[in-house]
Protein backbone atom coordinates (compact mmCIF):
# COMPACT_ATOMS: atom_id res chain seq x y z
CA UNK A 1 0.00 0.00 0.00
CA UNK A 2 1.32 3.38 -0.95
CA UNK A 3 0.81 5.69 1.91
CA UNK A 4 0.73 9.85 0.83
CA UNK A 5 0.66 12.50 3.35
CA UNK A 6 -1.45 15.18 2.46
CA UNK A 7 0.32 17.54 4.96
CA UNK A 8 -1.41 20.64 4.60
CA UNK A 9 -4.86 19.28 5.03
CA UNK A 10 -3.39 16.59 7.80
CA UNK A 11 -5.15 13.83 5.84
CA UNK A 12 -3.66 10.19 4.66
CA UNK A 13 -4.89 8.35 1.64
CA UNK A 14 -4.01 5.07 0.78
CA UNK A 15 -3.43 3.32 -2.79
CA UNK A 16 -3.47 -0.44 -3.25
CA UNK A 17 -1.23 -1.85 -5.93
CA UNK A 18 -3.19 -2.50 -9.01
CA UNK A 19 -0.17 -3.25 -11.68
CA UNK A 20 -0.08 -6.45 -12.65
CA UNK A 21 3.97 -7.00 -12.81
CA UNK A 22 4.45 -5.46 -9.36
CA UNK A 23 1.73 -7.49 -8.09
CA UNK A 24 3.20 -11.13 -9.61
CA UNK A 25 6.88 -9.13 -8.22
CA UNK A 26 5.18 -9.06 -4.91
CA UNK A 27 3.66 -12.67 -4.96
CA UNK A 28 6.83 -14.15 -5.99
CA UNK A 29 8.72 -12.66 -3.32
CA UNK A 30 6.33 -14.37 -1.03
CA UNK A 31 6.94 -17.67 -2.61
CA UNK A 32 3.02 -17.88 -3.42
CA UNK A 33 2.66 -19.18 -7.23
CA UNK A 34 -1.37 -20.59 -7.26
CA UNK A 35 -3.12 -17.33 -7.88
CA UNK A 36 -5.67 -15.15 -10.09
CA UNK A 37 -5.33 -10.97 -10.52
CA UNK A 38 -8.48 -9.99 -11.30
CA UNK A 39 -8.33 -6.66 -13.70
CA UNK A 40 -9.06 -4.85 -10.96
CA UNK A 41 -5.93 -6.08 -9.43
CA UNK A 42 -7.42 -7.96 -6.77
CA UNK A 43 -5.90 -11.31 -6.06
CA UNK A 44 -7.30 -14.97 -4.89
CA UNK A 45 -4.69 -16.83 -3.40
CA UNK A 46 -5.53 -21.25 -3.72
CA UNK A 47 -3.84 -22.62 -0.64
CA UNK A 48 -2.71 -21.63 2.99
CA UNK A 49 -0.79 -18.36 3.54
CA UNK A 50 1.74 -18.13 6.33
CA UNK A 51 3.27 -15.15 8.31
CA UNK A 52 6.66 -15.46 6.71
CA UNK A 53 5.20 -15.26 3.08
CA UNK A 54 2.39 -13.07 4.24
CA UNK A 55 4.60 -9.86 5.58
CA UNK A 56 6.28 -9.71 2.13
CA UNK A 57 2.51 -8.40 1.14
CA UNK A 58 2.66 -5.59 3.44
CA UNK A 59 4.23 -1.97 3.45
CA UNK A 60 4.69 -0.42 6.57
CA UNK A 61 2.25 -2.65 8.25
CA UNK A 62 -0.48 -2.49 6.03
CA UNK A 63 -1.54 -4.77 3.02
CA UNK A 64 0.56 -3.70 -0.44
CA UNK A 65 -2.22 -5.75 -2.31
CA UNK A 66 -5.95 -6.16 -2.37
CA UNK A 67 -6.64 -9.73 -1.26
CA UNK A 68 -9.84 -11.70 -2.53
CA UNK A 69 -10.74 -15.29 -2.04
CA UNK A 70 -8.07 -17.74 -0.19
CA UNK A 71 -8.78 -21.33 -0.21
CA UNK A 72 -6.84 -22.12 2.91
CA UNK A 73 -5.54 -20.59 6.11
CA UNK A 74 -4.49 -17.15 6.32
CA UNK A 75 -2.04 -16.67 9.49
CA UNK A 76 -1.18 -13.18 9.70
CA UNK A 77 2.40 -11.30 10.20
CA UNK A 78 3.34 -10.31 13.77
CA UNK A 79 3.81 -6.84 11.83
CA UNK A 80 0.30 -6.15 10.65
CA UNK A 81 -1.35 -3.14 12.21
CA UNK A 82 -4.82 -3.13 9.80
CA UNK A 83 -6.64 -5.56 8.44
CA UNK A 84 -7.63 -3.46 5.61
CA UNK A 85 -6.68 -4.61 2.08
CA UNK A 86 -6.87 -8.36 3.57
CA UNK A 87 -8.50 -11.20 1.72
CA UNK A 88 -12.82 -11.19 1.72
CA UNK A 89 -13.20 -15.02 2.57
CA UNK A 90 -10.79 -17.50 4.20
CA UNK A 91 -12.30 -20.92 3.84
CA UNK A 92 -9.90 -21.52 6.15
CA UNK A 93 -8.65 -20.22 9.87
CA UNK A 94 -8.04 -16.38 9.92
CA UNK A 95 -5.32 -16.19 12.34
CA UNK A 96 -4.65 -12.41 13.43
CA UNK A 97 -3.62 -13.04 16.91
CA UNK A 98 -1.02 -11.34 19.50
CA UNK A 99 -0.43 -8.87 17.06
CA UNK A 100 0.65 -5.82 19.31
CA UNK A 101 -0.14 -3.32 16.64
CA UNK A 102 -3.78 -4.15 15.47
CA UNK A 103 -6.10 -1.64 17.44
CA UNK A 104 -9.32 -2.55 15.33
CA UNK A 105 -11.08 -5.85 13.03
CA UNK A 106 -11.69 -3.32 10.38
CA UNK A 107 -11.14 -4.80 7.17
CA UNK A 108 -11.37 -8.54 8.71
CA UNK A 109 -12.47 -11.56 5.89
CA UNK A 110 -16.24 -11.06 6.04
CA UNK A 111 -16.65 -15.09 5.96
CA UNK A 112 -13.99 -17.72 7.41
CA UNK A 113 -14.92 -21.25 7.18
CA UNK A 114 -13.27 -22.67 9.89
CA UNK A 115 -12.26 -20.55 13.05
CA UNK A 116 -11.83 -16.66 13.38
CA UNK A 117 -8.77 -15.59 16.16
CA UNK A 118 -7.77 -11.96 17.47
CA UNK A 119 -6.24 -13.65 21.14
CA UNK A 120 -3.95 -10.91 23.10
CA UNK A 121 -4.62 -7.85 20.75
CA UNK A 122 -5.30 -4.70 21.65
CA UNK A 123 -8.69 -4.58 19.95
CA UNK A 124 -11.44 -2.53 21.72
CA UNK A 125 -13.85 -3.17 19.55
CA UNK A 126 -15.31 -6.39 17.72
CA UNK A 127 -16.82 -3.92 14.82
CA UNK A 128 -15.55 -5.24 11.81
CA UNK A 129 -15.17 -9.34 12.36
CA UNK A 130 -16.83 -11.46 10.31
CA UNK A 131 -20.43 -12.03 10.06
CA UNK A 132 -19.81 -15.89 9.35
CA UNK A 133 -17.44 -18.36 10.63
CA UNK A 134 -17.33 -21.94 12.39
CA UNK A 135 -15.86 -20.75 15.35
CA UNK A 136 -14.60 -17.39 16.86
CA UNK A 137 -11.81 -16.77 19.56
CA UNK A 138 -10.98 -13.33 21.09
CA UNK A 139 -9.28 -14.49 24.15
CA UNK A 140 -7.20 -12.13 26.73
CA UNK A 141 -8.26 -8.88 24.29
CA UNK A 142 -8.29 -6.79 27.26
CA UNK A 143 -9.51 -3.41 25.71
CA UNK A 144 -13.01 -4.93 24.88
CA UNK A 145 -15.52 -4.40 27.44
CA UNK A 146 -18.88 -5.58 25.46
CA UNK A 147 -19.40 -8.27 22.08
CA UNK A 148 -20.76 -5.67 20.62
CA UNK A 149 -19.71 -6.20 16.60
CA UNK A 150 -19.08 -10.48 17.14
CA UNK A 151 -20.13 -12.90 14.62
CA UNK A 152 -23.78 -13.78 15.02
CA UNK A 153 -23.72 -16.36 12.67
CA UNK A 154 -21.04 -18.82 14.91
CA UNK A 155 -21.61 -22.95 13.73
CA UNK A 156 -18.88 -24.19 16.47
CA UNK A 157 -17.27 -22.39 19.81
CA UNK A 158 -17.42 -18.59 20.83
CA UNK A 159 -14.44 -17.82 23.61
CA UNK A 160 -13.90 -14.16 24.97
CA UNK A 161 -12.25 -15.87 28.00
CA UNK A 162 -9.66 -13.96 29.98
CA UNK A 163 -11.07 -10.58 28.61
CA UNK A 164 -10.08 -8.86 31.87
CA UNK A 165 -12.38 -5.51 30.80
CA UNK A 166 -15.42 -7.30 29.37
CA UNK A 167 -18.09 -5.66 31.86
CA UNK A 168 -21.15 -7.08 29.78
CA UNK A 169 -21.78 -10.02 27.09
CA UNK A 170 -24.12 -7.68 24.98
CA UNK A 171 -23.45 -8.48 21.50
CA UNK A 172 -23.14 -12.21 21.80
CA UNK A 173 -24.01 -14.77 19.39
CA UNK A 174 -27.44 -16.05 20.39
CA UNK A 175 -27.05 -19.68 19.26
CA UNK A 176 -23.65 -20.96 19.71
CA UNK A 177 -22.24 -25.12 19.98
CA UNK A 178 -19.36 -24.02 23.16
CA UNK A 179 -19.29 -20.85 25.05
CA UNK A 180 -16.57 -19.55 26.81
CA UNK A 181 -16.32 -16.65 28.85
CA UNK A 182 -14.77 -17.85 32.04
CA UNK A 183 -11.82 -15.44 33.81
CA UNK A 184 -13.71 -12.18 32.99
CA UNK A 185 -13.32 -10.20 36.02
CA UNK A 186 -15.25 -7.59 34.82
CA UNK A 187 -18.46 -9.68 34.56
CA UNK A 188 -20.77 -9.28 37.36
CA UNK A 189 -23.85 -11.07 36.12
CA UNK A 190 -24.66 -13.41 32.63
CA UNK A 191 -26.70 -10.63 30.89
CA UNK A 192 -26.19 -11.12 26.89
CA UNK A 193 -25.11 -14.54 27.14
CA UNK A 194 -26.25 -16.81 24.75
CA UNK A 195 -29.59 -18.47 24.72
CA UNK A 196 -28.79 -21.59 22.95
CA UNK A 197 -26.04 -23.39 23.41
CA UNK A 198 -25.30 -26.98 22.02
CA UNK A 199 -22.86 -28.29 24.35
CA UNK A 200 -21.12 -26.02 27.34
CA UNK A 201 -21.48 -22.77 28.82
CA UNK A 202 -17.99 -22.05 30.93
CA UNK A 203 -17.97 -18.91 33.00
CA UNK A 204 -15.78 -20.68 35.20
CA UNK A 205 -13.20 -18.30 37.18
CA UNK A 206 -15.07 -15.09 36.81
CA UNK A 207 -13.80 -13.64 40.32
CA UNK A 208 -16.82 -10.75 40.31
CA UNK A 209 -19.41 -12.57 38.96
CA UNK A 210 -22.63 -12.48 41.34
CA UNK A 211 -25.45 -13.57 39.41
CA UNK A 212 -25.92 -16.31 36.88
CA UNK A 213 -29.09 -14.16 35.67
CA UNK A 214 -29.26 -14.28 31.67
CA UNK A 215 -27.63 -18.19 31.50
CA UNK A 216 -28.66 -20.19 29.10
CA UNK A 217 -31.80 -22.25 29.89
CA UNK A 218 -30.44 -25.47 28.48
CA UNK A 219 -27.13 -26.63 28.15
CA UNK A 220 -25.64 -30.04 28.04
CA UNK A 221 -22.82 -28.68 30.85
CA UNK A 222 -22.28 -25.31 32.68
CA UNK A 223 -19.24 -24.68 34.28
CA UNK A 224 -19.45 -21.58 37.30
CA UNK A 225 -16.38 -23.15 39.10
CA UNK A 226 -14.59 -20.70 40.89
CA UNK A 227 -16.90 -18.13 41.02
CA UNK A 228 -16.83 -17.23 44.76
CA UNK A 229 -18.87 -14.21 45.10
CA UNK A 230 -21.86 -16.27 43.76
CA UNK A 231 -24.36 -16.41 46.65
CA UNK A 232 -27.21 -18.88 45.27
CA UNK A 233 -27.43 -20.63 41.87
CA UNK A 234 -30.94 -18.27 41.13
CA UNK A 235 -30.72 -17.46 37.18
CA UNK A 236 -28.94 -20.30 36.22
CA UNK A 237 -29.58 -22.97 33.63
CA UNK A 238 -33.42 -25.31 34.17
CA UNK A 239 -31.94 -28.28 32.64
CA UNK A 240 -28.05 -28.96 32.94
CA UNK A 241 -26.41 -33.04 32.80
CA UNK A 242 -23.27 -31.74 33.96
CA UNK A 243 -23.14 -28.75 36.43
CA UNK A 244 -19.58 -27.48 38.30
CA UNK A 245 -20.54 -24.92 41.18
CA UNK A 246 -17.98 -23.39 43.69
CA UNK A 247 -17.09 -25.54 46.62
CA UNK A 248 -19.65 -23.34 48.76
CA UNK A 249 -22.17 -23.96 46.30
CA UNK A 250 -22.21 -27.89 45.72
CA UNK A 251 -24.94 -29.05 47.71
CA UNK A 252 -27.31 -26.73 45.93
CA UNK A 253 -26.30 -27.68 42.88
CA UNK A 254 -26.58 -31.46 43.68
CA UNK A 255 -30.02 -30.65 44.75
CA UNK A 256 -31.05 -28.80 41.57
CA UNK A 257 -28.98 -30.87 39.08
CA UNK A 258 -28.31 -33.95 40.43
Amino acid sequence: MKVNVLSRLGIVTSDFITNEDEIKKLLEKAKISDYKIASNGIVDINGDVYSKNMKHLLTKGHFAIKLGKVSGDFVCSPKLVSLEGGPREVSGDFKCNDLPGLTSLKGAPEKVGDYFICDNTPISSLEGAPKQVDGFSCCKCDKLTSLKGAPQKVAGGFDCSGCKGLTTLEGAPQKVRDFNCGVCNGLTSLKGAPKQIGDVFDCAYCANLTSLEGAPENVKGFNCFGCNKLKSLEGGPKKARKFDAPDHLFDEAKEMYG
